[in-house]
């Protein structure tokens, strides 16, 4: 009890003046400043968190049951940091199946769906078909683990821009009906495109077209690409 009462005593006393915050020992010891109101403080992470701070959700491919379980025979999917996600188009189904490859017919040249549906999704595949010139892609900020359990995963990410590869958008509104794909890794400043390693279970899934995102969180914040890259 003694030891208890001890500890609490040297807990310091705190007290406002004006804009300031002062601690003052419980045993009558002077009173020394602690810090400003921190209301202006709180303001600017919160508003930095609304103006700079992008989101995006990134999903394993599953497109077919049977080759869910072999996608990660090699172990779990590490997205690296500064992964670059170009845009790819609608997602017409999920996001781990944006194409729909699930209800599509055996030609390949439509799916088991209404006729108004069918309409609304050949309007959108004929709009991916048309790109716009000014393309986007976001790279994300930091790396991230994906399973067999757990085949999603979100991650901050910001625009990327680029002349070469025509990424001109700076700000990427969330939007979850498009998706994006793997363009590449930035390493050491430089955008690598090859993924031949079949052992990564990443480079693997890269090369096949097997990770999807979307943005989920308006990315605000960029940054340029070397020319030449």
């Amino acid at each position: 009890m003694f030891l208890k009462r001890a500890w609490i005593n040297t807990l310091p006393h705190f007290s406002k003046v004006g804009n300031m915050i002062y601690a003052t020992s419980r045993s009558g010891g002077p009173g020394r400043l602690v810090a400003q109101l921190a209301v202006p403080i709180i303001w600017l992470v919160l508003a930095c968190s609304q103006a700079c701070a992008g989101e995006a959700e990134v999903c394993a491919s599953h497109q077919d049951a049977r080759d869910w379980r072999p996608l990660f025979s090699a172990g779990a999917i590490v997205v690296p940091t500064g992964t670059v996600f170009d845009h790819a188009g609608h997602i017409i189904g999920t996001l781990q199946d944006p194409r729909d490859f699930v209800h599509e017919l055996p030609d390949g040249r439509g799916w088991k769906v209404s006729i108004a549906e069918l309409n609304r999704r050949e309007k959108l595949v004929q709009e991916d078909s048309n790109p716009s010139p000014d393309g986007s892609a976001f790279v994300t900020g930091v790396s991230i683990k994906l399973t067999e359990k757990r085949p999603c995963a979100r991650v901050s990410a910001e625009a990327i821009l680029s002349g070469d590869w025509r990424w001109t958008r700076q700000a990427i509104p969330a939007n979850e009906s498009l998706y994006f794909q793997v363009a590449g890794v930035l390493r050491d400043g430089v955008l690598d495109t090859v993924f031949d390693n079949d052992g990564d279970p990443f480079e693997k899934a890269a090369a096949r077209s097997e990770l999807n995102a979307s943005v989920t969180g308006n990315i605000n914040r960029a940054q340029k690409l070397s020319e030449g890259q």
